[in-house]
């Protein structure tokens, strides 16, 4: 178990907005299938997954390494927008895990700015410990669980899917605002 703290709330200036659509010319105008084709293509030669130690949002050699290899790919499709889901593990409580998520997923997304993307390119969501990909009581389905995931031709603010049983399952964040509810 880690003795480190998560990093502070992600600024308001390093939000974005994820709009009701995608900024012209981005990923909405790609087709379905060759959006398909990107996304096959950016896990299977890139990697979509950053994964993190329990309670911290820190990015570790691997995890630099697999975000170099994403900001490239990024960099040579420049129409592509992309949506970084942030996730945390069972433990501690709902809005614990949500906050985890989001700054796990806004770490990532910072890094991915600083190698050069463009931030009106990329969006994040925090879905806390609601869309695990492994359950089991061993830590290694908890090390899974703790990860931020990008999503290719996301970032266009559709919150349809963020919606469940009544209760928000995820949040996108906006400029200069708290995330949306």
């Amino acid at each position: 178990t880690s003795t480190q703290s998560l990093p502070p709330p992600i600024p308001p200036q390093a939000r974005i907005d994820p709009g009701p659509s995608a900024p012209a010319g981005l990923a909405a105008d790609i087709a379905p299938e060759r959006l398909q084709a990107l996304t096959e293509d950016f896990k299977s030669n890139v990697g979509d997954r950053i994964f993190f130690a329990e309670g911290t949002a820190d990015v570790g050699t691997r995890a630099r390494a697999a975000l170099e290899a994403q900001a490239a790919w990024l960099m040579r499709k420049p129409k592509v927008t992309a949506t970084m889901e942030g996730h945390a593990d069972e433990r501690g409580g709902r809005e614990q895990n949500v906050k985890v998520s989001e700054v796990r997923a806004g770490v990532v997304r910072q890094r991915l700015i600083d190698l050069g993307v463009e931030a009106q390119r990329i969006a994040i969501v925090a879905y806390g410990r609601d869309r695990p990909v492994a359950t089991c009581a061993e830590a290694r389905c908890a090390a899974q669980n703790r990860r931020a995931v990008v999503v290719i031709g996301a970032a266009e603010g559709k919150r349809t899917e963020l919606q469940g049983r009544g209760d928000v399952r995820g949040r996108l964040v906006s400029p200069g605002s708290e995330p949306v509810q």
